[in-house]
């Protein structure tokens, strides 16, 4: 998945609601660059990386862009099965 892609899946997704609220869809570009580079990060490091551990990377750059209450892990799922494929 390229950064485009996930960027333009993040705002579907909208998981902050800013999309919603008039944000432009390119909202969620950094977020997505970092997701796909610590996704690729744990691959280098440890080879397999789960749907769990993409959903926690997800709620990890999340939190720390928007704060930890935000947005939750298990809102990602879809998402992280979509980066893996």
């Amino acid at each position: 998945m390229t950064p485009a892609e996930l960027t333009e899946k993040l705002a579907e997704l909208d998981p902050c609601g800013l999309v919603s609220k008039g944000a432009n869809r390119d909202e969620y570009d950094g977020e997505a660059k970092e997701i796909l580079q610590q996704v690729e990060l744990a691959r280098e490091i440890g080879g397999y990386v789960s749907v769990s551990d993409v959903e926690l990377l997800c709620a990890l750059v999340f939190a720390r862009y928007f704060g930890d209450s935000k947005v939750k892990r298990q809102s990602f799922s879809v998402l992280a099965r979509e980066i893996l494929a």
